[in-house]
């Protein structure tokens, strides 16, 4: 427990480069099946400059639709997946060509209920 924390304080003190985009994967997994890993990933993101990255941007709008999947509250949900979709959209537009950020749009919209309208 305390390796884990000990590896996840290091990458948020230091900038991320093109290897911590694996281990950003990885955290994506797990926080897909913990709602505390979900909240150690987004405190991740909110603590590490990543508007310059948008890949990483793109993830941290993941982090917000795993705490919408994770929450309780219909009011919570909606807003963690409104800030998700912003953050998601926002990195699609600025790396149109990254299909990696479109696979990851392709599976929120497949899960999302059809009110929601993202589709």
């Amino acid at each position: 427990m305390k390796k884990g924390l000990l590896v996840f304080v290091i990458f948020v003190v230091t900038s991320l480069q093109a290897h911590d985009v694996i281990w950003v994967r990885d955290l994506f997994y797990r926080a897909s099946l913990d709602s505390k890993e979900a909240e150690n990933f987004l405190a991740f993101f909110e603590k590490s400059k990543v508007e310059n990255t948008p890949l990483l941007l793109g993830y941290h709008g993941m982090a917000y639709f795993l705490l919408a999947k994770h929450s309780y509250f219909p009011h919570t949900k909606l807003d963690n997946f409104s800030t998700g979709k912003e953050l998601l959209e926002r990195a699609i537009r600025i790396d149109e060509n990254n299909i990696e950020l479109r696979y990851l749009r392709l599976s929120v919209q497949n899960n999302t209920p059809f009110f929601l309208n993202y589709g």
